[in-house]
């Protein structure tokens, strides 16, 4: 899709991927950032018995990224950038919204910095003019929902693919 993409638009097509964070336990506790990275994901992956979060499998997230990211690295030709959202999710516990959604954030702090991210890669790689191409584009459905009149998402079949 990388290659049909620019060479259909004339522009860079570049893949973005977004690491995932957990949620954190008991985030209630904390009023503050906490920036030491292996404390909390010794949190995160502390058992807490007869708990419903255990079921999502939240210590786990940073091995699931790292599979994406190994992917990306070693068996991809898409050319990418990442987004570290596991790092800047991890060490905000302050921001979560409730104690019953450890997951979510109830101030925007952690998409604000993701969006500053992902703005500064586009900035990167981007021209005024391709920014200006991209305004033009008609993809034949409403990007707004990525989705089309058919109810089908992109082709996924494309993504490594040489055409």
């Amino acid at each position: 899709w990388q290659q049909s993409c620019m060479s259909r638009n004339n522009i860079p097509c570049p893949l973005f991927y977004r690491t995932t964070f957990p949620g954190i336990p008991h985030c209630m506790n904390f009023t503050a950032p906490e920036n030491n990275r292996a404390k909390m994901e010794e949190h995160v992956a502390t058992p807490d018995p007869g708990k419903e979060w255990n079921a999502y499998h939240w210590k786990e997230f940073n091995r699931q990224n790292g599979l994406v990211l190994n992917h990306l690295e070693y068996s991809s030709k898409l050319q990418y950038e990442i987004i570290d959202g596991y790092e800047m999710g991890l060490t905000r516990p302050d921001t979560r919204k409730t104690a019953a959604d450890c997951l979510h954030n109830r101030i925007p702090a952690i998409a604000d910095a993701n969006n500053a991210a992902f703005l500064h890669h586009m900035k990167a790689i981007l021209s005024e003019d391709d920014v200006a191409t991209m305004r033009k584009l008609n993809h034949g459905f409403d990007r707004r929902q990525n989705v089309n009149e058919k109810f089908r998402d992109m082709n996924w079949e494309l993504v490594d693919s040489t055409e």
